[in-house]
């Protein structure tokens, strides 16, 4: 369900920061007559993929803490922001350097670091998880992959289809993003689904016509659920009541 940077329900944005943690622990030390690259490098040798990724986790990490609504995970990440970029970056070891330079083996970061970015790890899984496991959230996703399949296989000319099933992708993403970024993203990008929809309603007749009726209706009353509902809210911070506008259709 929703399988995209992540999911709810299977993704959840606290990834980059969990494979942070395994490279952070795995280049802890540096043994007697290693480099840096040799320590990072896979079984083919290649230091540089590995070096790579763990600069999109520590930068997909920051965003994180910063656009969390939870001002004690940011002043514990600033508190060890420094040490966990120069191990990143390998700012105070050069990667190939000499390995009679380390003739001692190194310690590159220490332990307390390693465990304050552990905790702020678990805080941000624990919001995945808790939001994913939301009665509100799941009835949300399963409705919008319902939705999803319908717009796919419906009677639209390819130009609307399209155009809805982005807004549908947004409304996606904006789930996934909730547990960081609360719950605007999602009200506003729901309030534009349901306007494309309620056009789609006044376009159509007959059946279409109670069809269209029928899933703005459905929408609605599931982001409200999701937005006004406690469990998330106590979570993600999510403001109670939207800017979801009132349903006219008949």
């Amino acid at each position: 369900m929703l399988s995209r940077s992540g999911t709810i329900g299977g993704m959840n944005d606290a990834a980059p920061a969990r494979r942070l943690l395994e490279y952070l622990r795995a280049w802890q030390t540096i043994p007697a007559s290693a480099t840096p690259a040799s320590v990072r490098a896979d079984a083919n040798g290649d230091w540089w993929t590995p070096s790579v990724d763990a600069v999109r986790c520590l930068v997909g990490v920051e965003e994180l803490v910063e656009n969390l609504s939870d001002p004690e995970v940011a002043q514990s990440y600033a508190l060890v922001r420094d040490e966990v970029r120069d191990v990143v970056l390998s700012t105070r070891w050069a990667l190939t350097a000499f390995a009679h330079n380390n003739p001692g083996g190194q310690r590159t970061i220490d332990e307390k670091v390693i465990a304050v970015v552990a905790s702020i790890v678990s805080n941000l899984e624990f919001r995945a998880q808790v939001l994913a496991a939301a009665t509100e959230t799941k009835a949300l996703v399963e409705f919008l992959v319902s939705l999803r399949n319908e717009l796919t296989s419906a009677d639209l000319d390819e130009k609307t289809r399209g155009y809805l099933l982005v807004l549908v992708s947004h409304l996606e993403q904006a789930l996934i993003e909730a547990q960081v970024r609360g719950t605007a993203d999602v009200a506003s990008s729901a309030d534009q689904l349901i306007g494309a929809l309620q056009r789609l309603y006044v376009q159509s007749d007959g059946d279409e016509a109670k069809k269209t009726s029928g899933v703005v209706k459905t929408l609605t009353r599931k982001i409200s659920e999701f937005l006004n509902s406690p469990f998330v809210s106590a979570v993600i911070g999510g403001a109670v009541g939207s800017g979801i506008g009132q349903i006219t259709t008949g």
